[in-house]
């Protein structure tokens, strides 16, 4: 990576690493955690997007998943990042489904920038249901997934037609897999 941003990326990546270590993603190691935030940053980095963008986008998980607090992020990576995770960072307090169904409703009122690393995320957890099926979900817990990813989805949609694209091809392929049974 020979780009003007890299130290502050490659930064990010590290202090993500270093503070998901413990966690898991649908039961998988944290290589699972990072590959997933490296993912997100991925599919972004194709955008003509600021730095503060991807930075984001890899930190994206770290205040709702670690012990990581927005005033950390805002030390070490700036007010303009910290604003976007704090953005995309969903309370852990409340349940699942009302976690799901605000989701849905605030996609629509994301700015910009959120909306383009939440439509990415959506795309990195479809891609991973596609390749690496969580072994503890059910078909049906599969297809609850791709519905309620569709909904939060179109509230998304409209400012990265890339990523729109991108989306509606992921979710396809995972729909056409969920008709051979086969998650």
């Amino acid at each position: 990576m020979n780009t003007p941003h890299a130290p502050s990326i490659l930064r990010a990546v590290k202090f993500a690493t270093r503070h998901h270590h413990l966690q898991t993603r649908k039961q998988d190691p944290t290589i699972h955690v990072v590959v997933h935030l490296m993912e997100v940053a991925e599919l972004l980095a194709e955008l003509p997007l600021p730095e503060e963008v991807l930075i984001a986008s890899i930190l994206h998980d770290v205040v709702e998943d670690t012990a990581v607090k927005l005033a950390q992020i805002a030390t070490e990576f700036g007010h303009p990042v910290a604003k976007l995770v704090e953005e995309l960072t969903d309370d852990p307090t409340l349940e699942d489904a009302v976690q799901k169904q605000r989701q849905i409703e605030s996609a629509p009122h994301k700015s910009h920038h959120a909306k383009a690393i939440k439509l990415a995320d959506k795309i990195s957890n479809l891609r991973a249901i596609i390749h690496q099926p969580p072994g503890t979900w059910s078909h049906e817990k599969c297809t609850l997934y791709l519905a309620w990813s569709r909904k939060v989805a179109a509230g998304l949609k409209g400012s990265h037609p890339a990523l729109d694209q991108t989306y509606d091809q992921t979710a396809a392929e995972l729909e056409s897999m969920l008709k051979d049974e086969a998650c």
